[in-house]
């Protein structure tokens, strides 16, 4: 595995050991078939370890165990490929609070350095932090492209930027939304650069080669990590097909004059580089403002921390002035100090001042939404308790669900418009938090109505079953003659009453389409006719009682129902009479064969195969009716 060596110290002054490097490694002698590439980013954001995988290189990572998130490599280094036709130069990540007031003149200065010595420039960025002004690289990217502009654009072919963005997730990130939102980002970048007059109708695409490259999260996507990284590994290599390399032929200074080259390079960068923007006055408000914003935030920055911790703990009530109160103090500070530079710069830097403050503020107002919505499904669910017992079943379900919601989604709309900043972009939270709120409602909504649907369906078919009893028990047991009619016609009328009192509440109450009604007088019907059926089952279970205090009535009655005399009736009479009674009953055990009630009788249920349809479920085998015959006969 190749060694590297330090071109920049930590201190920004050029080390001469480069030269030695080349010859120790057998690049000397290469002549111009090499490739730069360096890679930029933000501190601790694993720029080192991606080198190492891409490039089999031992640049210095950073072990999180033991020294957390602290700065591992510092100034500038370089190693070469396995290959030995590619130099990587590992630079010192951004944002860095080891390098304190010097963090923005150190940042500046390497990105320019790499844009110049790379044929291709890598941007390290996390995915989280795309859309972010300061973690993703925004800042340098401006400065990048206003240099340039003004230094590189006239005598060198067009550069190429890779953004590799950390732990995409592809379940939770849209590839295509973020690339779409890099491209505008660095397209407004573009629009607020100052450029010369030829330059005026130019796009960043004139002077670079933007490409999006996604990398998994190492350590809980290792396999989609390193399958990432091999594909990456080959990409890099010089001499493939689909190498990130400009396909031109090389404009690289040969490697032995390479360590001067980096050296001038760097001088000139390092003493010319206020000449890189354009004009003096520009040049000085831009690292001058530079610094005062950064004075302005660290000076409210204990502030900041204390809103976001009582932002999270709960509603601050005076969340709204709180916030007016630090974006007052940072702007006393910053104009104080800086409203005397070149006005253009003071007022761009100024707006970067509130965007980030704003950005850093949105984490608290985030958490205030939380609590709202939180405030807010705490007070819908016990209204919908209070609302609904359980011993009834309203008619007014979705009026009082309705009410309750409008109540609830309002109150938090208007709490949340009055946590608003103006000139933020914070109303696209506000409508997130709003639509998932309202997502979490309805989904009450829907379970409350399932169950009050249920108590309905069970109150329903309890008074329906009450109601029945009786009416199909009593015509078995009297084995009144068509008492499968008898029975039909009282079971038909009860459902139906029944019925109307619950198409009542399902239209009015709960507003039902007509599948969801059609289903649940079907489930209703379906349940009644099979407890229905138990009833039926369980009085004939006793049918030869039935049938023998049938017969004895029969027997012992004339036709006009008075009692028989028996005195005036010979013996042979009474035998004959008897047969005649025995063989009477013959029709009413073909009766008892089936369950001549209708399963359905709602005429108003399209899905039923036709209206008072019956099943005909066999209520007695020929078995049972024999057995029954016999014994009647033998009582």
């Amino acid at each position: 595995m190749p060694s590297s060596v330090q071109v920049i110290t930590d201190e920004l002054e050029y080390h001469r050991d480069i030269e030695k490097y080349l010859k120790e490694e057998d690049m000397d002698k290469v002549g111009t078939h090499y490739k730069n590439i360096a890679i930029i980013g933000c501190q601790s954001s694993g720029k080192s370890t991606l080198l190492n995988i891409l490039f089999d290189t031992n640049f210095e990572e950073l072990n999180q165990k033991d020294r957390g998130m602290a700065q591992t490599t510092k100034g500038i280094w370089v190693a070469r490929n396995s290959d030995r036709d590619v130099l990587v130069f590992d630079i010192e990540g951004s944002d860095s609070k080891e390098r304190g007031d010097e963090r923005l003149t150190f940042e500046q200065t390497t990105s320019l350095f790499a844009l110049a010595i790379a044929d291709v420039l890598l941007i390290n960025l996390w995915t989280t932090d795309v859309g972010r002004y300061a973690a993703s690289n925004y800042g340098l990217l401006k400065v990048i492209f206003e240099v340039n502009l003004k230094l590189f654009a006239q005598n060198q072919s067009q550069k190429k930027l890779i953004f590799v963005l950390r732990d995409f997730n592809a379940y939770e990130n849209n590839k295509e939304s973020i690339i779409n939102l890099l491209e505008t980002n660095i397209n407004n970048i573009w629009k607020e650069i100052y450029k010369k007059e030829e330059f005026q109708n130019t796009s960043p695409h004139d002077f670079f080669e933007f490409e999006y490259i996604m990398m998994p999260h190492k350590s809980y996507q290792p396999k989609e990590f390193q399958e990432e990284g091999d594909k990456l590994r080959q990409r890099f290599k010089v001499d493939n097909a689909e190498t990130v390399f400009p396909k031109v032929e090389s404009t690289n200074i040969p490697i032995d004059g390479l360590p001067m080259y980096i050296e001038n390079c760097w001088t000139c960068i390092r003493e010319q580089k206020e000449l890189n923007l354009p004009g003096e006055k520009q040049m000085v408000a831009t690292y001058r403002c530079g610094e005062i914003k950064q004075e302005a935030i660290d000076k409210i920055q204990p502030i900041l921390d204390e809103l976001e911790k009582r932002a999270y703990d709960g509603i601050v009530d005076d969340y709204k002035y709180q916030c007016k109160e630090l974006l007052k103090i940072a702007y006393k500070h910053y104009d104080e100090s800086a409203k005397q530079y070149y006005q253009e710069t003071y007022k761009s830097i100024k707006l970067e001042l509130t965007n980030f403050l704003l950005e850093r503020m949105y984490k608290s107002f985030v958490s205030q939404l939380k609590n709202l919505s939180l405030q807010a499904d705490q007070k819908f669910s016990k209204g919908m308790r209070n609302a609904f017992s359980d011993d009834t079943v309203t008619d007014t379900f979705t009026q009082t669900c309705e009410n309750l919601y409008d109540d609830v989604v309002n109150q938090f709309e208007q709490s949340a418009n009055q946590l608003n900043m103006e000139d933020s972009d914070w109303h696209k939270a506000i409508d997130l938090y709003k639509r998932e709120l309202s997502n979490n409602l309805v989904k009450i909504i829907e379970a409350e109505r399932t169950k009050q649907k249920e108590k309905l369906f069970n109150f329903s078919h309890e008074a329906i079953i009450d109601e029945l009893e009786e009416q199909i028990t009593q015509p078995i047991k009297d084995l009144d003659d068509n008492f499968w009619g008898i029975i039909t016609k009282r079971y038909k009328k009860v459902i139906l009453e029944e019925e109307e009192k619950v198409k009542t509440i399902l239209n009015d109450g709960f507003k039902t389409i007509e599948e969801e009604y059609d289903s649940f007088l079907k489930r209703l019907e379906e349940k009644i006719y099979t407890s229905s059926k138990k009833m039926i089952v369980k009085t004939t279970s006793d049918l030869n009682s039935h049938l023998l205090r049938k017969f004895n009535l029969v027997f012992k009655k004339t036709s006009e129902g008075k009692n028989r005399d028996w005195k005036k009736i010979s013996e042979e009479q009474i035998h004959k009479h008897h047969a005649e009674s025995v063989k009477q009953f013959d029709s009413y055990f073909d009766m008892f064969k089936r369950i001549e009630i209708p399963e359905y009788v709602s005429q108003e249920a399209p899905t039923m195969l036709g209206s008072f349809s019956s099943k005909k479920d066999q209520l007695l085998t020929a078995d049972d009716i024999t057995r029954i015959k016999d014994k009647f006969e033998d009582d």
